[in-house]
């Protein structure tokens, strides 16, 4: 779970980091052109992009870059296939394709009171709408083997508050977190691959009208304490209940759990459980209890999922949710010394 404590201190990271351009509202322009971009001149090529355009990063090393306060109708494509990029923040823009690139986190900020480092995401995305991006490569530190004390920080895509926006087709390795989305509607996560993660594949929180679809997570490592999930949803009093999001055709192997979803009452507070949630065809072999788990959903259904025991567990994996949750075409394979069990087909 991200906390708004960690979400302040990402924001203070990728502010700091960042080149910051500010520009102003930009609507999109007749006539779209195709513009080249180097370290050097990217700012310049940006302040002059109009909607439509396509920016085209030449090889090198990018960054951190920050886009912000921009409108492109059509949208704004910034190619970034050949380019390696440091960090990059999308702030208050519609209208914005991200295509490719070899993703690094940026440069860590300190914590005033420890001197431990901070590590921000590869992209962070605030407050944004209509946002696609894809076909990239993430890398967290460490996840070269190189520094092993710095494995598995730091996140591959953060969004806070957006509309209408896409992450797929991605390579993920390496990091704490995938893909973290905090207060969105609209949005899909689609056929993005994680590996070697310390932590959560996907995690999606107090958002709606949702699909994640054909991802895949494998061989996460657990470095501290970590009970990650390769898809993970939650709700949170301050907004209305994680809903209406569908997750199909995933697959998870490894030492994680698969898909959970989570609910808490902390000092007679409910987090508000989830609504209308469709869990369905996903391929699970995870070596904890909750191969899919959810609970105090409403309206929501678990049906034709393959669940089976990752390696020689302490656990058998399952699926584990209380009612009114519709369970139908399920099966759970024989593990940890416990029978194969099977719901019944769906009508």
């Amino acid at each position: 779970m991200v906390s708004q404590t960690l979400e302040a201190s990402l924001g203070r990271a990728a502010a700091a980091g960042a080149c910051a351009i500010g520009l102003a509202l930009c609507a999109g322009a007749a006539g779209a052109a195709t513009r080249t971009a180097t370290p050097a001149t990217f700012a310049t090529v940006l302040a002059t992009a109009a909607g439509g355009d396509r920016i085209v990063l030449t090889a090198g090393s990018y960054g951190p870059l920050q886009v912000s306060r921009r409108e492109f109708s059509p949208a704004l494509e910034i190619d970034a296939s050949a380019a390696t990029l440091n960090g990059m923040t999308v702030v208050q823009v519609r209208g914005l394709h991200i295509r490719g690139g070899t993703f690094r986190l940026p440069p860590p900020t300190n914590r005033r009171d420890t001197g431990q480092p901070i590590y921000g995401p590869a992209i962070r995305l605030d407050r944004v709408q209509s946002v696609t991006v894809s076909g990239g490569r993430f890398t967290g530190p460490g996840a070269d083997e190189t520094d092993a004390a710095a494995y598995g920080e730091g996140y591959g895509v953060f969004v806070v508050g957006g509309n209408d926006l896409e992450v797929s087709d991605n390579q993920l390795k390496g990091l704490k977190g995938g893909v973290t989305m905090t207060r969105v509607q609209n949005f899909r996560v689609l056929r993005n691959t994680f590996s070697r993660m310390r932590s959560d594949g996907v995690q999606i929180a107090e958002s709606r009208k949702g699909l994640i679809e054909g991802n895949s997570c494998q061989a996460t490592r657990i470095r501290d304490v970590e009970h990650p999930d390769c898809i993970q949803l939650w709700s949170n009093p301050r907004s209305p209940p994680t809903s209406e999001v569908t997750i199909r055709a995933n697959t998870v192997r490894g030492d994680t759990q698969g898909i959970g979803m989570f609910n808490h009452v902390r000092k007679g507070v409910d987090d508000g459980g989830f609504d209308r949630i469709i869990i369905e065809d996903n391929d699970i072999e995870v070596s904890y209890p909750h191969g899919i788990a959810i609970f105090a959903a409403r309206d929501s259904v678990i049906r034709n999922n393959r669940v089976r025991t990752f390696g020689n567990p302490r656990w058998q994996a399952g699926i584990n949710t209380n009612p009114p949750v519709a369970r139908c075409g399920n099966s759970i394979a024989a593990g940890a010394g416990k029978p194969k069990k099977k719901d019944p087909p769906c009508k």
